[in-house]
């Protein structure tokens, strides 16, 4: 009979332990829930109007709104590329223009066009006086299938105003690290080829090659656009 007791006393104490280490972790995850919120509200920033669906949620450039994440880190800088008609361009090219960025891949089945299309839609919706500000720029991740040509076939499908770079692995991966750029290949079971998974943010530069903003993916072309007149 003492060790039935024993035994049951063992159980409810166990019992006891587990469910205050279950309130505990609750209790941690829900402060790690709320400091990320507080984090992401301090990245975003809603222009020209209250809530999200008013106006695009724009990561501000480090220099104007730092990056919690990042204290200090500067976005862009010095690159040299080839662009789709075989010319060596680096970013003193675009000097005195606003650059709409987007680093991605033509084999990309969705993200990719889907954001490109975007970008032409965004042109669109700013009206020709200050899209002839803007530059935008489509930069490949995966220089050993998007050569020149494939590259210039690739953004015909877009924006008239799109000018694609691609260069050697060495010059792409400078680009990306200038833009602090994610891209890694995968190899897809049952596939020919590979995938490669890349960051998807579309970056806005200023005449002066300073990064303005980044719109992340979930952001929509109107959101964007009217983002870009209050900057422009």
């Amino acid at each position: 009979m003492l060790r039935v007791i024993r035994l049951v006393s063992f159980l409810l104490i166990g019992l006891a332990v587990g469910f205050g280490l279950k309130v505990f972790m609750d209790e941690q995850k829900m402060n790690e829930n709320i400091d990320e919120e507080v984090e992401i509200s301090a990245l975003s920033a809603a222009s020209g109007g209250e809530t999200e669906a008013d106006a695009a949620t724009v990561i501000a450039a480090p220099e104007s709104r730092p990056d919690p994440s990042m204290p200090g880190v500067a976005i862009g800088g010095p690159f040299t590329l080839v662009d789709q008609d075989g010319k060596t361009v680096t970013e003193k090219d675009f000097a005195g223009s606003y650059m709409l960025v987007f680093f991605g891949f033509t084999y990309c089945p969705e993200v990719c066009p889907t954001e490109l299309q975007k970008i032409s839609r965004v042109m669109e919706l700013v009206g020709p006086e200050k899209a002839a500000k803007i530059q935008p720029v489509f930069i490949s991740v995966d220089p050993e299938r998007d050569d020149v040509q494939t590259v210039k076939d690739y953004i015909g499908q877009f924006h008239e105003k799109l000018v694609g770079l691609t260069g050697t692995p060495e010059q792409v991966e400078a680009a990306k690290k200038a833009y602090k750029v994610f891209a890694s290949k995968i190899q897809m079971e049952g596939m020919d080829g590979y995938m490669v998974d890349h960051s998807a943010f579309t970056y806005l530069m200023g005449p002066d090659g300073a990064n303005i903003a980044l719109y992340p993916a979930k952001d929509t072309a109107e959101q964007i656009a009217e983002d870009l007149k209050g900057k422009l």
